[in-house]
């Protein structure tokens, strides 16, 4: 295919911009054409990459080849009221001519502003398919804007697709994007070709020496010490200036070591950490290095002893940085901020002291003493390195990652292609869509063409063009749709099929097309939940399956239910936002508590989770019977998260409908346990429990 990604690419520097270098490559190199239409060549000073400095140590650029187009910039002729720079309009009209030198088969738009909306308007231009991709400023900080809200939720409804993690698929849902045209980016990864421990160290004294990068006079790089490294922009809440302290304090103690930054930001602020390394007499033991390119970033990881992380109080709910990934990946020793530790994936394997160092940057006599650690013992600092190197091996799969990118874009191009086929008159689609998915209707039209197109209002020449469609290319196509509907439903019922086996839920899956047959414009998620309730309905008399076998559909049917639908809480204004869990005091009594959006409370005759568990390993033999109340709640990341709970707990949240008080919730469930003789701390505190497991909302707050 013939793609134009619309986007940040080097020289910006940004987890955005290295994105899209890392994956323009992966596309050219799977053998795609493509094209990146960028405002890269105006960026800023203080935010480029200094290509010609590193021009030497830089090396090869890449994989497969990628033609760049960059905007231009002339003050003179640009000249607006108020003072803008027009990338919207310079970024779409490079699109617009590269199509017309030659048709694109798809436009890409990485990061909604203004790439998405360029790329939107080019699409609506010149017809050609796109789709687009979000950061986590996107939808954490840009989307909020009350003056950019509305466009791009128009933007991002028109779509052609969409590229996502799970964080933001809820999200896309709640807007109204189909959720045929949302398609997960995969298990990300980072460029291990690269990033890996024998990567080349970057000759740092030389680099220095020639930028002439170091902060103050003195001693200078000394490459026989450590190293402490640190990347990325300068800004509020990177811990930057924290690190500086740390490092003038520890190196005091030592009396060797460097601090390498590679970072910029503005003038003020570049000006403010050289006049601090100053007052803290290390200007000498200081560098300040150039943004550098991307392929070149594993090799100062290398060159470090260690790298520092410790960015802190970030804004942006949704941002996941590569940073300590890429760092575990080269093996280097990581000193990592909590902030960040705690929104990793692999949080629970990181052990500070073992394969990394945690520590919370606003405590600076703490991180005094992790920087300390490896200046005055750089051997244990390496042995820290290799144990999160091995702690994160799984984590990383490079060609796993590049296979799936270039296989998604495959079946981008595929599915985009399938769903344009439709013809755009409004009775003939109909007429047509029918004959795809109704074999009764195309029986019907085989013999007798003119009576089963007689309720349609068509048009002479409309009705020759469907009297001319080859009818076995026609069976061919329908079946085609009954097969790529049913994979989508089929594989979303893992469970019934390893219970019952494929074969069983591939008949009643063929039962349910028969009789409900697609329909013009139905999604795949309302097929997917009709078809989780009939085959509810089908295992629950069949007398051929185990006795849970009803429990179980109804359990699966149920997560997807979940997984497909969206509730107010998945709406990307409010990312981030956070219900506080009641004060430590009683509650007050006429509170309202009521089950949070999306949240199903679910009672089985059978211990269906432990059922779940069990079937990974093989058919289970038939349990006995034991009642089991699970509840299931609207996952962060699309699937749901389910909850045993005990009757009491299940009878509880039963009695919080919004509609009854605290007080009355009491006296309820007292009636209902006369036995167990409830006390009122014993209602509250499940009450408190419920509420942090986010079961619960609250609709008065809580007692002063």
């Amino acid at each position: 295919m013939r793609i134009a990604i619309v986007g940040k690419y080097p020289p910006i520097q940004g987890g955005v911009s290295v994105n899209t270098y890392w994956d323009a490559h992966i596309l050219a190199a799977a053998g795609h054409e493509v094209h990146i239409v960028t405002n890269a060549g105006e960026v800023e000073a203080e935010y480029r990459i200094a290509e010609e400095a590193y021009a030497e140590a830089a090396g090869p650029t890449g994989t497969g080849a990628v033609t760049l187009h960059g905007t231009v910039s002339d003050p003179a002729l640009l000249r607006l009221i108020p003072a803008a720079n027009p990338f919207v309009s310079k970024l779409a009209g490079l699109a617009i001519d590269l199509h017309r030198r030659r048709p694109l088969d798809l436009l890409y738009g990485y990061y909604l502003e203004p790439y998405g909306v360029a790329a939107s308007i080019a699409a609506a231009h010149t017809g050609t398919p796109f789709g687009l991709r979000h950061a986590g400023s996107d939808i954490g900080r840009l989307y909020r804007h009350p003056g950019l809200t509305a466009t791009y939720q128009e933007i991002a409804k028109s779509a052609d697709f969409w590229l996502t993690g799970h964080l933001g698929r809820r999200g896309l849902r709640h807007l109204g994007v189909d959720d045929e045209l949302i398609y997960t980016t995969g298990p990300h990864s980072v460029p291990t070709d690269h990033f890996h421990p024998d990567a080349m160290p970057l000759e740092l004294a030389a680099v220095i020496k020639s930028l002439g990068a170091t902060v103050g006079t003195g001693p200078g790089f000394d490459p026989t010490a450590p190293t402490i490294g640190c990347y990325g922009k300068l800004g509020l809440g990177k811990g930057t200036d924290r690190l500086l302290r740390a490092f003038a304090g520890a190196r005091g103690r030592t009396g060797a070591g460097n601090l390498v930054l590679v970072s910029s930001g503005p003038q003020h602020a570049l000006a403010s950490l050289r006049r601090m390394a100053e007052d803290l007499d290390v200007a000498g033991s200081v560098a300040i290095l150039p943004f550098m390119p991307p392929q070149l970033v594993p090799n100062f990881i290398a060159a470090c002893t260690a790298i520092a992380y410790l960015e802190h109080d970030f804004p942006v709910a949704a941002h996941r940085p590569a940073a300590p990934r890429e760092t575990f990946a080269t093996g280097r020793c990581l000193i990592l901020s909590a902030d960040v530790a705690e929104y990793q994936h692999f949080r629970d394997r990181l052990r500070s002291g073992q394969n990394c160092l945690l520590v919370d940057p606003r405590d600076a006599e703490a991180l005094a003493g992790v920087v300390h650690h490896v200046l005055a013992d750089p051997a244990a600092a390496a042995r820290i390195g290799s144990a999160g190197h091995q702690m994160t091996r799984d984590l990383e799969d490079w060609p796993r990652y590049r296979r799936h990118l270039a296989e998604t874009f495959t079946q981008i191009g595929e599915d985009i292609t399938r769903r344009r086929m439709q013809m755009t008159m409004a009775e003939t689609q109909a007429a047509l869509a029918r004959l795809y998915v109704d074999e009764a209707f195309r029986g019907w039209f085989q013999h007798a063409p003119d009576d089963a197109l007689a309720k349609y209002t068509l048009t002479e020449q409309e009705r020759s063009i469907l009297a001319s469609i080859d009818r076995k290319m026609l069976a061919i196509f329908a079946d085609s749709l009954r097969v790529k509907r049913g994979e989508r439903i089929i594989a979303a019922f893992p469970l019934c099929a390893l219970a019952f086996g494929e074969e069983t839920v591939v008949r009643y899956f063929d039962r349910f097309y028969d009789l409900h047959p697609a329909m013009p414009g139905e999604t795949t998620s309302t097929a997917l939940i009709a078809f989780g309730r009939f085959l509810t309905e089908c295992i629950q008399v069949d007398p051929d399956l185990p006795g849970y076998a009803g429990d179980l559909a109804r359990y699966e049917a149920a997560i997807n239910q979940l997984r497909h639908s969206t509730v107010d809480a998945d709406d990307l204004l409010l990312l981030g936002a956070t219900d506080e869990p009641p004060a430590d005091g009683p509650l007050l009594p006429t509170a309202r508590p009521r089950t949070a959006d999306g949240v199903m409370v679910l009672a089985f005759g059978y211990d269906i989770p432990a059922i779940a568990d069990a079937l990974a390993d093989g058919p289970v033999p038939e349990p006995a019977a034991k009642p089991a109340n699970v509840v299931l709640r609207p996952g962060a990341g699309g699937a749901p998260t389910p909850f045993g709970i005990t009757p009491a707990v299940a009878a509880l949240l039963g009695e919080c409908t919004g509609d009854q008080t605290v007080e009355d919730i009491r006296a309820a469930m007292a009636a209902r346990f006369p036995a167990a003789n409830l006390t009122l701390d014993a209602v509250d505190g499940a009450l408190r429990n419920c509420h942090a497991r986010g079961f619960l909302r609250f609709g008065l707050g809580t007692a002063t």
